[in-house]
């Protein structure tokens, strides 16, 4: 077993059976920085998950459990010796502790006793926290489809997604989700995770998506949270393709987790480099718990979390930790821009994001390649903390502020959309449109009406075997890729158009391989619209 040297500063100290760590570690000391990393596995593994609550429309929280946050230079043996508690875990970089308090003592009486400790700063039960989407199962697995279906839905012309590429595709940059793990062999997520990984919940390395089969919770839903950190990481893929993704769960299979978890992903995030933390989970409670330290040093440091709003269409008591300043509150909108009906909306929001019919990667089906649909805050986090990590590729130097102001202003307007009058200044500044976001002209913005109506241009159509795809009219623009389908959907082909608006297709798919007669559809995605033209191919 492991014994660190206490006399080295910045080592983990053990007490008990947990280690403490200091997390003050320099960065430009990368050999104690990994030190910290290490004993904050040590520190958190094993922690019990049995909830109870206080009443019947108390918030939840693990049975026996306190956190508590000690002054600097107290010693959490000597506060469990005064109090008769038992160290469970530690991150003690900020001396925080997770303790159990004796069996027959009332667990809530004694965590306000422990506020009056003149060596505790802050002490709180450790209640559960969910994943939105959970709670109103609204995921669904399993729905079939494709590559062309997933790459080309619905939201990635909205936010401008194809447009952004040609600016900036996250290279560089690692975003954290937070989640119920991923299913690593999707193909989508194939080479896009960046390891180690961290399971908090069964203590190890590899934070796979799984289900057990057990309505663990009670609440009448079986595995209600399974897929869903694997369509987060799908969807943080699809915009942010070169970004890496770092999985670290939290959440169990029913949606999941407690404050301390929480806390216990965020540092490890941060101590492994992430430079986005995408957080699709929240709590709802009256008093915020004395853990805003730990987003003030990421938000010191540039790393920018990144959380849901809810899905309760509430405004009176956002989810925690959206409602922390350091954190971006994201809000859901329907395919129509309009804000989803179950999103909630406050003046907090700093954005909306497509929240309604997502498709993204699903932990099952044959050839790794099943597909979910689901709807939530959640997914239109993944959206925003994707736009972050484009936003940082293209300029890793942004401070907290800078990417908080970036983010807020490149937004297309939804207010004066039927339906959004009602959330004027609740829906954030508005719909995300990445474009902008990256430095390009405002004449990318939709609704700009050049293209309008217009179709692609293919000549000869229909071709024994070579179309020439352009432009009408002779525009010529940079713009992203044409992707070419058949008649099933199955992308076949992209052709780089490039700056003079042509692209010359001869018939072969992308292995070389010649296609059968019949017919073809094209797609080109420009910062105006989308511009299709069908091919009838004869052999």
């Amino acid at each position: 077993m492991y014994t660190p040297d206490s006399s080295i500063p910045g080592s983990p100290l053990r007490i008990g059976r947990c280690p403490m760590i200091r997390l003050q570690t320099p960065p430009a000391f990368p050999f104690l920085r990994a030190a910290a990393l290490t004993a904050l596995l040590w520190a958190t593994a094993g922690v019990p998950r049995e909830a109870t609550a206080s009443d019947g429309e108390g918030p939840e929280y693990r049975d026996r459990q306190v956190a508590v946050r000690l002054l600097a230079g107290s010693d959490i043996a000597a506060f469990n010796g005064r109090w008769g508690t038992t160290l469970v875990a530690s991150l003690a970089d900020e001396n925080y502790h997770l303790v159990e308090v004796p069996e027959l003592e009332d667990c809530e009486q004694l965590a306000l006793l422990m506020a009056a400790d003149p060596e505790v700063l802050r002490s709180d039960l450790n209640f559960v926290v969910e994943g939105p989407e959970a709670v109103r199962q609204m995921v669904v697995g399993a729905v079939g489809g494709g590559w062309a279906d997933f790459e080309f839905q619905r939201m990635a012309e909205a936010i401008g997604v194809a447009t952004a590429h040609a600016y900036s595709r996250g290279e560089g940059i690692t975003v954290a989700v937070l989640d119920t793990g991923v299913y690593e062999g999707h193909d989508v997520l194939h080479d896009r995770l960046t390891w180690p990984g961290r399971d908090f919940l069964d203590g190890d390395n590899e934070p796979r998506d799984e289900a057990n089969g057990v309505d663990d919770d009670l609440d009448g839903m079986i595995d209600e949270g399974y897929g869903h950190g694997t369509m987060v990481a799908g969807l943080i893929a699809l915009v942010a393709p070169e970004a890496r993704i770092l999985p670290i769960r939290i959440l169990d299979d029913e949606g999941r987790t407690d404050l301390f978890t929480m806390a216990a992903g965020i540092e490890y995030a941060r101590l492994a480099g992430a430079r986005v933390i995408n957080m699709s989970f929240g709590a709802r409670l009256e008093t915020l718990p004395g853990l805003e330290y730990l987003f003030q040093r990421c938000a010191a440091e540039g790393v920018i979390p990144v959380a849901g709003a809810g899905n309760d269409n509430r405004s009176d008591l956002p989810l925690y930790p959206a409602q922390v300043a350091e954190v971006f509150m994201v809000t859901a909108l329907d395919t129509l821009g309009v804000k989803a009906d179950f999103a909630d909306y406050s003046e907090r929001v700093l954005v909306a994001a497509p929240g309604v019919g997502l498709r993204s990667s699903y932990p099952e089906g044959e050839d790794d390649e099943e597909w979910g649909l689901g709807a939530g805050c959640s997914f239109a986090t993944a959206l925003v903390s994707a736009e972050v990590a484009l936003i940082l590729a293209q300029d890793p130097s942004l401070d907290h502020g800078a990417v908080r102001a970036r983010v807020a202003s490149a937004v297309t307007d939804i207010y004066s959309l039927p339906g959004n009058e009602a959330y004027l200044g609740r829906l954030g500044t508005g719909m995300i449109f990445l474009p902008l976001a990256l430095g390009a002209d405002q004449t990318a913005v939709p609704g700009i009406p050049e293209l309008a109506g217009l179709h692609l241009d293919a000549y000869p159509n229909p071709t024994p075997g070579t179309v020439r795809f352009s432009l009408p009219g002779g525009r010529s623009a940079a713009i992203g890729p044409l992707a070419v389908f058949d008649s099933a959907g199955r992308l076949v082909r992209r052709l780089d158009l490039g700056a003079t608006g042509i692209g010359i297709w001869d018939g072969l798919d992308e292995a070389g391989r010649r296609l059968p007669a019949g017919a073809y559809f094209a797609r080109l995605s420009t910062p105006a619209g989308v511009l299709r033209s069908k091919v009838v191919l004869m052999r």
